[in-house]
């Protein structure tokens, strides 16, 4: 028998298998932390592409009501001078 430092196709295979579970975990990981399914075009080409212009008309929407909220303060200041 011959020791070395060669590893064996059994060997190899485990170390593959590990290591992607490994993978796996770390994005796992990352989309329990960030809270999303998609966090990168690798996930899902596609579906990174819908959330990325949702996410833009979100922020539309979320300026323009921050627009209104101001409208609306300064006309109700407006009326309670009048």
């Amino acid at each position: 028998m011959r020791i070395g430092a060669s590893i064996s196709g059994f060997e190899r295979q485990l170390l593959n298998a590990v290591a992607e579970a490994n993978s796996a975990a770390a994005a796992n990981a990352l989309r329990i932390s960030t809270g999303k399914k998609i966090n990168s075009p690798a996930d899902d080409p596609s579906g990174f592409l819908r959330v990325s212009k949702m996410e833009g008309r979100l922020d539309l929407v979320q300026r323009a009501l921050t627009r209104v909220d101001v409208a609306s303060n300064i006309a109700s200041g407006l009326q309670t001078n009048a």
